[in-house]
């Protein structure tokens, strides 16, 4: 990668331009994606590339973050370091169009920011509340005057990482991600809470994954249910979809393990069948609500022969804003920091600029 260049005439631009805090996606400042992602951080030999649409006005970089994982089931990971360089340069694709060679996403005159050294990454832990902090952060050595209008490439070449296991090593540090398209398409999980209650005769508590969808004409809620009541040789089961406006917890009369997670206004039978393991999974239209709207959502399942009726845990539903197309994109080769190609993805850590 190239070497640091004359300082001179950045550092002579810095009293005129002020330092701020800019995220990418901008709509997922205060919302969590919509994914996970190992990349750039969980790769010891690697070269990285990630192009951010252009920025209206001019904007000193300092460094930068990427924000922990908060709706996966990774709990803590580990203190780990990193053997990284990184360059900045205005690059002459946008995000959309970007080279899967690296060298096409690069633009003249490169700044190395981080000379090649160690940089450490503190232990993180699931967050109580989502979204997380961006706590995985990346101070540089120099500054870099971003211009305004010009769309930026941020290249990272890794050579080794070192963690409590030893050094070398592909892992998955649990980084928030989000996945962007074309179009207005937007997608935003639910945030769970509290925990569901078992079937008869399991082990394992009834679950639900939510994921509010803007699909640009109205939403859809998208649920995969696991582990409910099960359908049965002659004992079907089937399962409803609970919205609340409160989050109000109340013990169910009939099952001293389940939770109500609220006070339904909405009580919706899912078509079909479970499955034999209680599962079911599909979506439902949601019309256009509100793009503000908020509600608890909770699945119960129920046998309809029996009786036997279980719930799962709650999630707080969030409908997104619309999306703003594709505002970052990377560029990745997981095993060779040399290569002179990698892989375009839309799916993208979630960044803050400092």
């Amino acid at each position: 990668m190239p070497r640091i260049p004359a300082q001179a005439a950045i550092i002579a631009l810095l009293p005129a331009l002020s330092a701020q805090s800019t995220i990418f996606p901008p709509d997922r400042d205060q919302l969590e994606g919509s994914s996970s992602t190992s990349y750039p951080l969980g790769r010891h030999d690697s070269r990285y590339q990630q192009i951010y649409a252009g920025s209206p006005t001019s904007l000193v970089l300092n460094g930068h973050s990427y924000r922990r994982d908060a709706l996966g089931r990774r709990g803590q990971v580990d203190s780990f370091r990193c053997l990284m360089e990184i360059s900045l340069s205005a690059s002459p694709n946008d995000p959309a169009g970007a080279s899967s060679t690296f060298a096409d996403n690069v633009g003249p005159n490169p700044v190395t920011v981080l000379p090649q050294g160690w940089n450490t990454f503190a232990t993180t832990d699931l967050p109580p509340q989502p979204p997380a902090s961006f706590e995985f952060t990346i101070p540089y050595a120099f500054p870099y005057v971003w211009p305004s209008s010009s769309d930026l490439c941020v290249d990272i070449s890794i050579e080794d990482n070192e963690l409590s296991t030893g050094t070398g090593k592909n892992f998955s540090p649990a980084i928030d991600a989000q996945a962007l398209f074309a179009s207005s398409r937007n997608v935003q999980p639910g945030y769970d809470f509290g925990i569901g209650c078992p079937a008869f005769g399991s082990s394992k508590a009834a679950s639900v994954e939510f994921e509010v969808r803007n699909t640009g004409p109205g939403f859809e809620l998208f649920i995969d249910s696991r582990d409910g009541v099960p359908s049965l040789p002659g004992l079907p089961a089937q399962s409803y979809l609970l919205l609340s406006w409160n989050r109000i917890a109340a013990p169910w009369p009939i099952g001293t393990t389940c939770t109500l997670y609220g006070d339904p206004v909405i009580v919706h039978l899912l078509p079909g069948d479970n499955g034999p393991t209680g599962d079911w999974r599909g979506s439902v239209a949601a019309g256009n609500p509100n793009p503000y709207f908020e509600a608890i959502g909770q699945i119960a399942t129920r046998n309809t022969v029996t009786g036997e009726l279980v719930f799962s845990q709650g999630s707080r539903l969030i409908a997104p804003p619309p999306g703003l197309g594709i505002t970052t994109s990377r560029v990745a080769n997981g095993s060779d920091h040399s290569a002179l190609t990698g892989t375009v993805s839309f799916v993208i850590p979630v960044t803050r600029f400092f």
